[in-house]
């Protein structure tokens, strides 16, 4: 078995260092790191996180954010790894536009982002993938790659509270758990955006909001960032949508998200 591990983690290490996604990925990642596992970690860190983040506590926020979330796990189906648990919160940061996932499905959405997007189908679009990150166990993956499996269980169990502070702190610091390799991204791109689709969303809202955050001069968040380059995701995005038929149109509630984003001061 300690054979086993130890080819096992060596492949998923290699791949990830040329920057590839694979069915062999995700084996290694179920292998070495369980979501039983993952989600004790995430739970950890979410724990020690929200003592130093300003978790919000408006309920309207977070049953909007929630029932979006609710919604993009629905569009992922059977696709979602048995056991895994979504959990959805705001931060209270309005002057930061981000939103990260944690082991174990915790999903985080700053004010910022809520207050720069410019309908819900925007949210919506940073909604699928976050969470796709999750469901495809990109998240696990790298940290499997970063940490290594045996160090991630011990965090998980307790028994290594060094590693579980570092990734507690590099969260509050950065304002995200890691950084996701090229084609790590490109496939949270790819599967979220056909999620948006069964949201009854517009996939539109994907092209809208992270073309304005290229454009915008900001200092761009973690799911934003220039692995691939954002001008070429935005392409490939407009790309997809121009071969569909009867693509959603709907940009969500237009009347209830403004006042959603007046609540956020």
């Amino acid at each position: 078995m300690r054979l086993l591990t130890s080819i096992l983690l060596l492949v998923i290490s290699t791949s990830f260092a040329c920057g590839s996604i694979s069915k062999l990925n995700r084996q290694a990642a179920d292998t070495l790191f369980p979501v039983s596992e993952e989600n004790k970690l995430g739970a950890q860190l979410s724990a020690d996180m929200e003592k130093e983040l300003k978790i919000s506590t408006d309920e309207v926020l977070n049953a909007f954010i929630n029932e979006l979330g609710a919604k993009a796990v629905k569009a992922a189906g059977s696709t979602v790894p048995a056991g895994i648990k979504f959990t959805f919160k705001v931060v209270d940061d309005p002057n930061t536009i981000n939103a990260f996932a944690m082991p174990g499905g915790y999903v985080y959405f700053y004010t910022g982002l809520i207050k720069k997007a410019t309908s819900e189908a925007e949210v919506m679009a940073v909604m699928t993938h976050e969470v796709a990150h999750v469901v495809r166990r990109h998240v696990a993956q790298r940290l499997i790659a970063n940490h290594g499996a045996q160090s991630l269980i011990g965090a998980a169990l307790g028994e290594n509270p060094g590693l579980a502070g570092e990734l507690a702190s590099g969260i509050v610091g950065n304002g995200y758990l890691l950084k996701h390799s090229r084609d790590a991204e490109s496939d949270a791109d790819a599967v979220g955006i056909t999620w948006i689709l069964n949201t009854n969303y517009s996939p539109q809202g994907y092209v809208s909001f992270f073309e304005k955050l290229a454009a915008g001069g900001e200092s761009q968040p973690e799911f934003l960032s220039t692995h691939p380059d954002p001008s070429n995701r935005v392409q490939s995005a407009k790309d997809y949508i121009s071969k569909l038929k009867n693509a959603p149109t709907n940009l969500g509630d237009a009347t209830r998200f403004a006042e959603i984003k007046a609540r956020i001061k």
